[in-house]
Parts: C-alpha cells; sequence; structure tokens
C-alpha cells in the first residue's frame, strides 16, 4: 500500500512540475492584420444626370426716381410678374 501511494504522489509531483513547464514553452498566437476594406463606391468614370421641377411665385416691385440735388419725383414705376414656370437642369 505505500508502495502505490508513493507512486501517486511522485505522479502528481511530476504532472505538478511538467504541467508548468509545458504552459512556458507555448507561443503566442500570431495575429494577422485585417485586409484592407474594399471600396465600395466610387466617383470616378462618366456621369449624367438629369433634373427636373416646377417653380410658382409672384413679385412686385414698385420704384422711383427723383432728384438727387432737389428731391423732386421725376418718375413712378410699378411692376408686377408672376414667376410660374418649369425648371430642367443637366
Amino acid at each position: 500500500m505505500k508502495r502505490h501511494i508513493a507512486f501517486a504522489t511522485a505522479a502528481i509531483a511530476a504532472l505538478a512540475v511538467t504541467g508548468s513547464a509545458i504552459a512556458a514553452d507555448l507561443s503566442r498566437p500570431v495575429l494577422k492584420a485585417p485586409p484592407p476594406p474594399v471600396a465600395v463606391f466610387s466617383w470616378t468614370g462618366f456621369y449624367l444626370g438629369l433634373n427636373g421641377g416646377y417653380s410658382w411665385g409672384r413679385s412686385r416691385t414698385t420704384g422711383t426716381l427723383s432728384n438727387a440735388t432737389t428731391g423732386a419725383l421725376i418718375a413712378t414705376a410699378s411692376n408686377r410678374f408672376n414667376l410660374n414656370g418649369p425648371l430642367f437642369g443637366g
């Protein structure tokens, strides 16, 4: 019986010593750099575009012309514009 206990103790001691020795010999994992990102979209090359729309509005303008020296009124004018129309571009 003493023989089995001595053998078990020696085996446990050997495992304890060799376990740490094996762990010291492990190399660190080699990590590679990630690949560069792939360009999803590029603005190089030919481009053709169109746009369109509609605009509406009104403008009322009043202007007066007077003499700078005397301040006398020479002329007055009033205009009204409708600014409706389509818009196109390319």
